[in-house]
């Protein structure tokens, strides 16, 4: 996936082993209570310190600028929640904003154990639960985050690993996005679960995303790969989507060992496109397992598509997709053992 992928592929290669799932627990530095102010103990902090932050409820917007860490006691017992608007015209700010770059060096940042939730108000939602901007890494560990517009952002050249978190924006909500990346920013998403979004999650302009061992449910795009963004996934459910994998303009993805099941198409790549689908399970989708074009490919496809062993069934079969297995029927080498490649002209 080339040279900028270095970090994305070292992460990944420690997650595969575990031990990226296993990340030394540091003292506390300082205990911090629903009474004080997280910010404050922040500002306070010099960087590298750990902030614990005993069970309760914080109504904050918080700034992160340096190096820290964040250690609630559970998702179930600390919470962060924004401020309280006391008029129509409050800005709409994320709950926990991380700013990197301002002294050129990266800053790290690690949130564990905490529940993030947005605002309740349907008129004036939080713009994201967690947003990285710039030179920062954060790790994000045993948390959810809820009732948001964006459930993490990142932008710019931010990067992120998010490790059993959960992400949900409400049955009330199928807008917005679960993870959302842009620009050359990175993530590996690992044992997580992603639900109720427009977007599970959206990788656009050069943004690369890595997704282990997680579940999307209750989207209208289950993973959404535009642009020259670049994706692998592996050992994925996506269910009970509008659509469950879409790739277009230049974006690139590996798919392996998901599953993609109940939603409208399983895998539709368009435009220039190009996917590697290797030992999934793609059935009971309304309309074809994978796609490629809504009308005459020869015409409309420019991209790829290569794989072999997926178990696409089709319409007369147990578990059928509804129209096809695949459109066009060229692309039937994809549930043979052999496999073979589909591009512009085959």
């Amino acid at each position: 996936m080339g040279s900028r992928a270095s970090l994305l592929v070292f992460l990944a290669l420690l997650s595969l082993t575990g031990y990226a799932l296993w990340i030394p627990n540091c003292p506390c530095d300082k205990w911090v209570s629903p009474d004080e102010s997280i910010q404050d103990a922040i500002n306070a902090a010099p960087p590298g310190s750990v902030l614990c932050l005993d069970a309760g409820t914080w109504w904050e917007n918080l700034v992160i600028d340096k190096s820290i860490t964040l250690k609630g006691q559970g998702p179930e017992r600390t919470y962060i929640r924004p401020k309280r608007p006391t008029t129509f015209l409050f800005p709409i700010l994320p709950v926990i904003s991380i700013r990197g770059g301002g002294t050129g060096f990266p800053i790290s940042v690690m949130i564990e154990g905490i529940t993030v939730i947005g605002s309740l108000e349907d008129y004036l939602p939080s713009s994201a639960g967690v947003q990285a901007i710039g030179m920062s890494q954060v790790i994000m560990r045993d948390c959810h985050v809820s009732e948001v517009l964006t459930g993490v952002e990142l932008l710019d050249n931010a990067q992120a690993m998010l490790i059993r978190v959960t992400i949900s924006g409400g049955e009330r909500n199928l807008g917005g996005t679960g993870i959302d990346l842009l620009a050359r920013s990175q993530a590996i998403v690992v044992d997580s679960k992603i639900t109720w979004f427009g977007d599970g999650i959206a990788a656009r302009m050069w943004a690369q995303i890595m997704v282990l061992h997680s579940t999307i449910k209750h989207a209208r795009f289950g993973i959404h790969i535009t642009e020259d963004a670049q994706a692998i996934m592996r050992d994925v459910l996506i269910s009970n989507t509008d659509d469950g994998i879409i790739i277009t303009e230049r974006a690139q993805a590996r798919i392996a060992n998901c599953t993609l099941v109940d939603n409208g198409i399983g895998v539709g790549i368009f435009h220039y496109g190009s996917v590697t689908l290797l030992e999934n399970v793609i059935a009971r989708n309304r309309y074809y397992g994978v796609l490629v074009s809504l009308h005459n490919p020869r015409v409309w496809f420019r991209g790829f598509v290569m794989g072999a062993n997926n178990a696409i069934p089709g319409p007369d079969e147990p578990n059928g997709n509804g129209y096809g297995a695949v459109f066009p029927e060229a692309l039937g080498f994809l549930t043979t053992q052999i496999g073979g490649v589909f591009h512009k002209g085959t």
